[in-house]
Parts: C-alpha cells; sequence; structure tokens
C-alpha cells in the first residue's frame, strides 16, 4: 500500500534536516582550510618578494660602493668599471681597491689583463687576521680636525708682452748684424698669458694632513674613501685584517667587501691627525 506523497515529502524534509548541519560544518571546514592555505601562500610570496627586495637593495649598495673609488683613467680604461676575476669581483683607482664575492652583485666583464689579474690576486693572499677594529664615527672625528681653507680656482688674463713690448718680434745683435726674429717670450704673438689665483669664496679642507694605523700612514682623501665606503655598505665598524711593513698596503674588512689601501712615505714635518694602533 502507497503513503500519500505529503508524508514522503514530509520524511524527506526530516531527513534532509538530520544531515544539513553537518554538511554545513563540512563545508566550513573544507573553505576555512582554503582560506588558510591562500593565507599561507600569500605570506611566503611577500616572504619571498621580501627577501628578493632586501637582497636587491644590498647588491646595489654593494656596487654602488664598488663605483665610488673608479675615477678616469685614460691609460687603463679597463679600471673605469667593476671587473671579475676568478669568484670575485674588483674596482680600483689605483690607491684603493676593492674586491666582493660575485654572487653578491650583478654579473661585470672578466679581466682581460692577465699579468694584471695575477698581481691583483696576490694583493690579497694572506691570512685573514683581525689586527685592529675601529669606529668609523671616530674616524669622522678624526677628520674633523682638519683645518678649512679658501679655495681658489685658476683665472687666466692676456696681458702686453713686456719682452717685445706687443710687436710680436725682438731685434737679435751679432757684432754688426741685426735681424729681426720672434719673440721667445711670447712666441711672436706679442701677448702673454698669466694665470692668477682668485679666491671662490668656498671653504675647503686644507691638503697634507695624515693619519697613521699602527705603523703606515694614510693621506686623509683615501680615509675618505674608506669612510664613504662603510657608508654606502651602513658599515659602523671596520677591521684591520692585514699589515705587513709601512711602504705595503694594508687591507680592511667593511661588511662583506675588503678594501685595500695604498700608504704614502714617512717624511718629516707631515701633520699627523690621529694614530691607531693595536
Amino acid at each position: 500500500m502507497h503513503q500519500p506523497v505529503h508524508q514522503n515529502v514530509d520524511a524527506l524534509i526530516i531527513q534532509t534536516n538530520k544531515y544539513l548541519p553537518s554538511f554545513a560544518a563540512f563545508l566550513f571546514i573544507i573553505l576555512k582550510t582554503l582560506l588558510i592555505n591562500l593565507y599561507i601562500k600569500m605570506l611566503y610570496i611577500m616572504f619571498v618578494e621580501a627577501k628578493q627586495l632586501k637582497k636587491a637593495s644590498k647588491m646595489k649598495k654593494i656596487e654602488k660602493a664598488l663605483k665610488s673609488i673608479i675615477k678616469s683613467n685614460e691609460y687603463s680604461s679597463w679600471m673605469e668599471k667593476p671587473f671579475t676575476i676568478g669568484n670575485n669581483v674588483y674596482s680600483t683607482d689605483c690607491y684603493c681597491m676593492i674586491k666582493v664575492n660575485k654572487e653578491l652583485v650583478s654579473v661585470f666583464d672578466y679581466c682581460q689583463k692577465e699579468e694584471s689579474s695575477n698581481i691583483i690576486i696576490n694583493l690579497f693572499d694572506f691570512k685573514q687576521k683581525n689586527l685592529l677594529t675601529i669606529d668609523v664615527e671616530l674616524l669622522k672625528h678624526d677628520l674633523a680636525k682638519i683645518p678649512l681653507v679658501d679655495e681658489c680656482g685658476n683665472s687666466d688674463t692676456e696681458g702686453k708682452c713686456k719682452e717685445c713690448d706687443g710687436d710680436g718680434t725682438v731685434e737679435w745683435e751679432y757684432q754688426s748684424h741685426m735681424k729681426e726674429m720672434d719673440c721667445p717670450e711670447c712666441d711672436g704673438d706679442g701677448v702673454i698669458t698669466e694665470s692668477n689665483k682668485l679666491k671662490t669664496g668656498r671653504k675647503i679642507k686644507a691638503e697634507g694632513y695624515f693619519i697613521d694605523f699602527n705603523n703606515t700612514r694614510f693621506t686623509t682623501c683615501i680615509i675618505e674613501e674608506l669612510i664613504n665606503v662603510a657608508g654606502l655598505l651602513e658599515v659602523s665598524k671596520i677591521e684591520l685584517i692585514n699589515q705587513t711593513s709601512p711602504n705595503k698596503p694594508i687591507t680592511f674588512q667593511i661588511g662583506v667587501v675588503q678594501m685595500l689601501l695604498m700608504p704614502v712615505l714617512f717624511t718629516e714635518n707631515q701633520n699627523l691627525l690621529a694614530k691607531y694602533i693595536n
């Protein structure tokens, strides 16, 4: 005997209501899991991007430090940009040199000067030691002791040659012979160019001041290069890691880079600003 239709419908509704909360809970768990996975993926992507940005920022600072010491060199054009030797990248202006692992910077061309490459490799062939720790702020403080002087620029002015009175020629006389010739002072131009020193109105640091690291002496100009590199790399302390004799270059560790400096000879009457000793 068949049951009435309305009774079947009622039974179906009752059965559905019985399982509906469980089904809804199941859907909620799935949705929650999907959202958690999505959140984790977003966090991972943000972490990777932040890490890449940090790496790119660090790479940019190192490359800026490499390029900061480079100067125009008409005799050695290959020194006008960083170059690669083996597993390291170098830059130099012939007075100081920076070395860094090539994995930390962009790709730079390999040095094609084999003899120069061997010399550079030998400069950094030493057993690293922590000989002296130097506070960068203290170096800045010592450099601030350099007195300021007036900056002067060259100003060229032309005037009448006094030797030939502006005529450009002079008379040459030997016994009874006379001959006209170009004036040896102005080369026949009749005018002389004189260079004068004129004050520009600006103050600059006086030259001829030095800083010692143990028994090795350096100009303040090269110390400023050292400080500038430390600033670009955001390093507050630098380590002296190699030093042999007074007239040999010394090497500093500045964060991830090594920087080699060429000293000057000791002479009398040099103005010594500071001496750092271990």
